[in-house]
């Protein structure tokens, strides 16, 4: 199972996906604060490299999100869990086009 610890997220970030470790910090928070049906999913996708059209929020999932948004896989959930804990505002953003600003 992958180390989903601060320190594993943060090798994750930096060494596998070559994000900046100045950006990888507050995704690391970000994605330590998820859902928890939202981090099995992140965790099934980091294992298997697969995103997952599973769970769904406001009619989106990992998949929909990296396809139809072209984000990519950690920006899918973490805007996945900004539709679960704040729907009204991640809905008005993504039908306004705002997503681009999330973190890939």
């Amino acid at each position: 199972m992958p180390d989903f610890s601060e320190a594993g997220l943060t090798d994750l970030l930096t060494k596998s996906l070559g994000h900046d470790p100045a950006d990888a910090h507050g995704m690391v928070q970000d994605l330590l604060a998820m859902q928890p049906n939202i981090q099995a999913a992140f965790i099934d996708w980091w294992q298997h490299g697969i995103i997952p059209s599973n769970p769904t929020y406001e009619g989106y999932t990992p998949a929909s999100l990296a396809t139809d948004y072209k984000l990519q896989p950690v920006a899918a959930f973490l805007t996945l869990d900004w539709l679960a804990t704040e729907p009204a505002v991640a809905l008005k953003a993504l039908s306004e086009g705002y997503d681009e600003i999330l973190p890939g």
